[in-house]
């Protein structure tokens, strides 16, 4: 460890308590609702069910898989690598994983939006 190192640690405070609760349960709650999304998306196609032989957009059925999941991917990238910066750089962490949260439920309910689009067509 060098002096510029120990002096910097002295100068910066520890993270905080609430950074680190908060990093935690927006992280856990990003998680489960990652998993959530996962299970509950293949139930996408039901908005098919009572399509007959062309009266359905199916292909909003792949979009809203690709929303979704797409969503979930981002959604990984953005709270891992978010938290990883901000832990180099010694800034709060918890609004990353939150950001997370809002990325996965705001895509998973477009998903659901497309799915349902693609019911049958009067």
């Amino acid at each position: 460890m060098t002096h510029r190192d120990a002096h910097d640690d002295a100068v910066r405070p520890h993270r905080s308590l609430a950074d680190r609760v908060g990093s935690v349960v927006a992280g856990a709650l990003a998680l489960l609702a990652a998993a959530a999304s996962l299970f509950f998306s293949p139930f996408f196609v039901m908005t098919t069910d009572a399509c007959g032989h062309d009266n359905c957009r199916d292909s909003l059925v792949l979009w809203a898989w690709a929303v979704t999941w797409g969503g979930i991917g981002l959604a990984a990238v953005v709270g891992v690598g978010g938290m990883v910066v901000a832990a180099r750089r010694r800034t709060v962490m918890w609004v990353w994983p939150a950001l997370a949260l809002l990325l996965v439920v705001g895509t998973f309910v477009i998903g659901a939006q497309l799915a349902s689009a693609a019911a049958p067509v009067d």
